[in-house]
């Protein structure tokens, strides 16, 4: 006893280094627990076990090697000899039963804890959690030119698919689909907001073919009875177990062209930001890790997209071309670019050497993105519409599904381009249009030589103070059109 008094020894402090002791086994569990939550394999899981279980047994194992004389004779007469022997009076039995139930209690805790904090994990990682919340989809130039789509009276018709088309924001959903978060594609209209008129195309994974598809459920590969993907894939990257889209996110896919084309490009970028180089250095990464624009130079997901020209002016004519602008909504945009409109003083659109495009006076003519090309569309009776039904027609507005069902017709397309405007880019007058032609028909060239672009820049024209360059996010439903 006078040797554990003259060492300053205590019931606390033996208590004290049991509790330290304990501590270390929580570190440990928690340790245990991050892994499992991280691993993808089970033979990860087994790797970083065996790791995490050499590292806590260093200090025994360093202990006995000094006990072996490997570390030197000082370190083996300290790890050899003994201090002192201490021993503490016995507790009472009603104290020791507590404490039973206590450890018991401890246990128990510990394992709904840990049951507790896998569940909820596993529950956030399925619908998504921990993935990217909305993603930028780029998809090549392919071409599928005898798609079979489902039409409003539930019959196949076979139509043109330009996958750019679909190009734009794709969101999750809320729902999973065989244990992976479900992205639905929105609105071109400043890329928020569900499609009411028009269903979505999709971006999931399908058990059935043990890969992340994209899909749409009014796009068919055939017009026959045959036995189909459940998912009704268009494009399917390599078989996988991945949980995140964005493991996936570089491809290669297959894509379906009428047979099964490899190599397909599909770029999917996550809209957040980790710091200000991830918003091109035109903005900053937020708290909320989004990008914020810091300039009106420069806007888009990433502060990528340089601020448009207000007017455009014919190389080939003197037709001239502004911003379509809403009362409500401010500038009105698709697929990020910039909605412009032939001029109200305008006879006449785009020409060349051997035509003329001639308006009705009830026609307007739109210069619109689709995604990676503009076109120069003719809305048959566009004056009759309301101010409501133009903006709500914009916001709406689908490359494919229009062009598909709507009273419009195709007078111009241009090269595939990313700049917000459309200067410097090569346009063509787009002719006869059948099957034995291209997919956008014959193709006049409007500009000689190429590349030196249908359209100019009115340097002359300003943004007008009243209407400064902002946009203002347009959610305009069908109750208000």
């Amino acid at each position: 006893k006078s040797s554990v008094e003259r060492l300053g020894l205590s019931y606390t402090r033996f208590v004290f280094s049991a509790m330290c002791r304990l501590a270390i086994g929580y570190l440990f569990l928690l340790n245990v627990f991050l892994v499992l939550a991280q691993s993808d394999r089970v033979l990860d899981i087994f790797y970083d076990m065996m790791a995490l279980s050499f590292v806590s047994m260093i200090d025994d194992i360093a202990f006995q090697l000094a006990k072996f004389d490997v570390l030197g004779k000082h370190l083996r007469l300290s790890a050899s000899s003994k201090c002192f022997t201490a021993t503490f009076e016995k507790k009472p039995y009603a104290f020791r039963k507590k404490m039973t139930i206590f450890v018991k209690v401890v246990f128990g805790f510990n394992f709904l804890l840990f049951l507790g904090g896998m569940t909820s994990v596993s529950y956030l990682q399925e619908v998504g959690r921990f993935q990217c919340g909305d993603v930028t989809v780029t998809f090549g130039e392919d071409i599928w030119e005898n798609a079979w789509v489902v039409g409003v009276d539930g019959e196949l018709t076979n139509l043109v698919l330009v996958y750019s088309y679909f190009n734009g924001v794709y969101k999750q959903n809320g729902s999973t689909h065989d244990g992976r978060p479900v992205y639905q594609e929105l609105r071109k209209n400043y890329g928020e907001g569900d499609f009411e008129t028009k269903v979505p195309a999709k971006i999931m994974y399908c058990a059935s073919e043990g890969a992340w598809v994209f899909t749409h459920e009014n796009i068919r590969k055939s017009n026959k009875a045959v036995q189909e993907s459940p998912c009704h894939w268009l494009l399917r990257y390599p078989e996988t177990e991945a949980y995140d889209l964005m493991d996936v996110s570089s491809g290669p896919w297959e894509i379906w062209l009428g047979v099964i084309k490899h190599g397909a490009i599909m770029d999917i970028k996550c809209n957040g930001c980790n710091d200000d180089t991830d918003c091109n250095l035109n903005g900053v990464c937020s708290e909320d890790w989004t990008c914020h624009c810091t300039t009106a130079d420069y806007y888009g997901t990433h502060c990528e997209l340089e601020r448009p020209c207000p007017r455009l002016i014919g190389e080939t004519s003197n037709a001239s071309w502004s911003f379509k602008y809403s009362r409500d909504c401010g500038y009105l945009l698709e697929y990020d670019r910039p909605l412009y409109t032939l001029r109200n003083d305008e006879t006449y659109t785009f020409t060349n050497d051997t035509e003329e495009a001639v308006l009705n006076e009830e026609d307007i003519v739109n210069l619109v993105f689709t995604g990676s090309r503009w076109f120069a569309r003719r809305y048959i009776g566009g004056k009759k519409l309301t101010p409501d039904q133009v903006e709500y027609r914009a916001i709406e507005y689908h490359a494919f599904w229009d062009n598909k069902y709507g009273s419009t017709e195709n007078i111009a397309i241009s090269e595939p381009t990313t700049r917000s405007y459309p200067v410097g880019v090569d346009f063509y007058r787009i002719g006869e249009v059948g099957e034995q032609y291209g997919p956008f028909g014959v193709l006049y060239p409007m500009q000689e030589p190429p590349g030196r672009g249908a359209l100019r820049c009115d340097k002359n024209v300003a943004f007008d103070d009243g209407y400064s360059w902002t946009f203002t996010h347009c959610n305009k439903n069908s109750t208000s059109s």
